[in-house]
């Protein structure tokens, strides 16, 4: 099934418990009030979502959870595979791409150069599309690299 990425797409929170764990029950109810609501998409693991405080290991079972919960259904899912590590991101991104995510959404502490970089090698042998909010003077590398990128603005 085609997932468009048009209309309201919820940036996730995830739910902690009292002593700084991923509270899974509260975690699968978000999932399902989402789905329950008809949004376009869901964006697990943004920095909505705690992501610097996440280790690899979590951010992969909460966008595989992601894409368990809208399979079968119009609802997309754009996941957060930013990191400080852009090694990190390249290959997280490259995992959701194979675990069925339908974009990533990636924040970059860097240069706009440096951005570009890391999007092309994001991009490299994949036909994920890329998705994030970019400066103006990211956008024009962008148009350059050789992947499909889509634009998403989320408030900050």
């Amino acid at each position: 099934m085609s997932k468009d990425l048009r209309g309201v797409l919820t940036a996730l929170i995830t739910p902690m418990d009292g002593s700084g764990k991923i509270d899974w029950n509260a975690w699968t109810v978000l999932l399902a009030d989402q789905l329950a609501a008809g949004v376009a998409g869901i964006i697990p693991c943004g920095t909505t979502g705690e992501s610097p405080t996440l280790s690899t290991d979590e951010k992969k079972r909460l966008i595989e959870s992601a894409i368990q919960a809208c399979r079968g259904t119009s609802t997309a899912v754009v996941a957060g595979t930013g990191s400080n590590s852009t090694a990190e991101t390249i290959a997280l991104s490259r995992w959701a791409a194979e675990a069925g995510a339908t974009s990533t959404a990636r924040s970059f502490a860097r240069s706009p150069s440096a951005t570009c970089r890391s999007l092309a090698g994001i991009g490299s042998g994949t036909s994920l599309a890329a998705t994030g909010a970019t400066r103006k003077r990211e956008r024009a590398c962008l148009s350059s690299v050789s992947f499909q990128c889509q634009h998403i603005t989320l408030p900050l």
